[in-house]
C-alpha cells in the first residue's frame, strides 16, 4: 500500500511540473533568438580574393606531392637504378682530403630533381652518376 502511494505521489507531481512548464503564447515551447540576439552590420563586411594564378611548377608540384603520398615501393635488386626509382644512397663529399658533407639512408627519387625540393642541395651530375648503378656499387 505504501508503495502506491509513493507511486501516485509520483504521478501528481510529475504532472504538476508538466503543467506548469506550458506556455498558451509558445505551445511548442519554440526559443525564438530574434527576441534576444540582434546582429551587427554583416552585409557591410566584403571580402574579394586574392588572384592568384596558378603555373606550371605549382600544378607539378602538387601533382609530385599527391605521388609522394599515394606511391607504393617495391624492392629491387635485380636490374640497375633507372629514372623514376626510388633509391636510398650514403655519401661523403670530400675536396682535396677535406669532408665537404655526409650523409647516410638519404632518399631520392632518381629524375624527379626538377620537382624536387631537395634538388638544389646535390652538385650537378650527382643523379647521373647513381643511374646505372646497382644495389652495394660504388
Amino acid at each position: 500500500m505504501r508503495k502506491l502511494l509513493l507511486c501516485a505521489l509520483a504521478l501528481m507531481i510529475l504532472s504538476f511540473t508538466l503543467v506548469s512548464c506550458y506556455d498558451p503564447a509558445n505551445p511548442l515551447g519554440q526559443y525564438i533568438i530574434s527576441d534576444h540576439v540582434t546582429l551587427g552590420q554583416y552585409l557591410e563586411i566584403s571580402y574579394t580574393p586574392a588572384n592568384q594564378e596558378l603555373t606550371e611548377k605549382d600544378i607539378t608540384a602538387a601533382l609530385f606531392d599527391l605521388q609522394d603520398k599515394h606511391k607504393a615501393t617495391q624492392n629491387v635488386t635485380d636490374r640497375p637504378a633507372e629514372n623514376g626509382d626510388q633509391v636510398t644512397v650514403s655519401y661523403t663529399a670530400d675536396v682535396n682530403g677535406q669532408t665537404l658533407s655526409s650523409t647516410t639512408g638519404e632518399t631520392l627519387i632518381l629524375g624527379a630533381a626538377k620537382t624536387n625540393e631537395k634538388a638544389d642541395q646535390y652538385i650537378d651530375g650527382f643523379e647521373d652518376a647513381i643511374l646505372g648503378l646497382s644495389v652495394h656499387e660504388t
